[in-house]
């Protein structure tokens, strides 16, 4: 294997975990540094949608519920990336993101 080979995503190295608690009315966010830019996200309890550098709302990313994205964040030149996030009904639920190190 050569030294540029990288990882799948899936089996990268978990360096932090977060849980944005979501309603129906308001936009949560979590702050996720940029060496954690590969991310999952799993949507508890709720359908949720989510955006990322902007607020989330009914026209954005969608996630059902009991639903786990593997996904690596877009190029933001370096910088934190936050990470929003809604129910998208009525009610309360969560979205759980575990950010793993970029180059595991």
């Amino acid at each position: 294997m050569s030294s540029n080979t990288r990882v799948a995503d899936s089996f990268k190295t978990p360096v932090a975990n977060y849980q944005l608690d979501t309603s129906a009315d308001n936009d949560a966010s979590v702050t996720i540094p940029w060496a954690s830019r590969c991310i999952s996200i799993y949507s508890r309890d709720k359908q949720h949608r989510w955006n990322v550098n902007s607020s989330s709302g009914s026209t954005t990313h969608f996630i059902a519920q009991d639903e786990r994205l593997l996904i690596r964040m877009p190029d933001n030149d370096g910088q934190a990336i936050k990470l929003h996030a809604r129910v998208n009904g009525t009610g309360t639920g969560s979205l759980e993101i575990t950010a793993y190190a970029e180059d595991s």
